[in-house]
């Protein structure tokens, strides 16, 4: 938690997981690692679109449209407007712009140290600053993807997946960044904030890789405290 606190570089998610491994024998520790908001924030700052109120504007970064789309009142007025308006940043999240190379590569890397090789399939889990915590758990309102590196490594976007050759399409380290930065705008999520008055534009997305659990029956969320009564 030096020099600042982990929820505030990698979200709530990442966080209370390296929390966890403090209590947890070893044999019990699913690995892991966290992927920061920085790059998340870089995102938004680089990346240019075009509004999808007015394809004549003049282009604007991605914080920008979620400035202009959280002060726009005919979304809160208009669930129709909201979903159309949420699903064309969403996309523009999935294909403009560039995941940059370097982070990719440094991903990939890190993918070895920690899962023993890029043909393994990773999990990319929402670690948004907007879940996971007592007074807003957040549970299901953002998605997490699984991930093969070496997609990302073979130079070419051709399936099948490389970890998973019944997948037909290739599931590289930039698609699953993009998968769930993307879903930081889900419907469900923008509407929650919503209701718990939390600024759009204050939320960021951070990701939590883990091993992927192929065979898993189920996954929840845990709490270890009352919201009502800290105490």
């Amino acid at each position: 938690d030096s020099p600042v606190p982990l929820v505030s570089r990698f979200g709530g998610k990442a966080t209370n997981l390296a929390r966890l491994y403090a209590y947890l024998d070893a044999q019990y520790r699913v690995g892991g690692f966290g992927i920061p908001f920085a790059h998340f924030e870089a995102f938004l700052d680089t990346t240019t679109v075009s509004d999808p109120r007015d394809a004549t504007s003049p282009p604007l970064t991605l914080r920008s449209l979620v400035k202009t789309l959280a002060a726009d009142a005919s979304l809160a007025q208009d669930r129709t407007r909201r979903a159309v308006l949420l699903a064309a940043l969403r996309k523009a999240i999935e294909t403009a712009g560039t995941v940059p190379p370097a982070l990719v590569s440094d991903l990939a890397a890190r993918i070895i140290a920690e899962f023993g090789g890029t043909g393994v399939r990773v999990r990319f889990r929402s670690s948004s600053n907007v879940e996971d915590g007592l007074e807003f758990p957040g549970a299901g309102l953002y998605d997490s993807t699984t991930v093969c590196a070496d997609d990302s490594l073979d130079a070419d976007a051709l399936g099948p997946s490389a970890c998973d050759p019944s997948n037909p399409d290739e599931r590289g380290i930039e698609r699953g960044l993009r998968k769930v930065w993307a879903s930081l705008y889900s419907d469900r999520a923008w509407d929650e904030r919503d209701w718990f008055q939390v600024p759009q534009d204050a939320a960021s997305m951070a990701v939590l890789v883990t091993q992927g659990f192929p065979d898993e029956d189920a996954n929840g969320v845990v709490f270890t405290g009352d919201p009502g009564d800290p105490a």
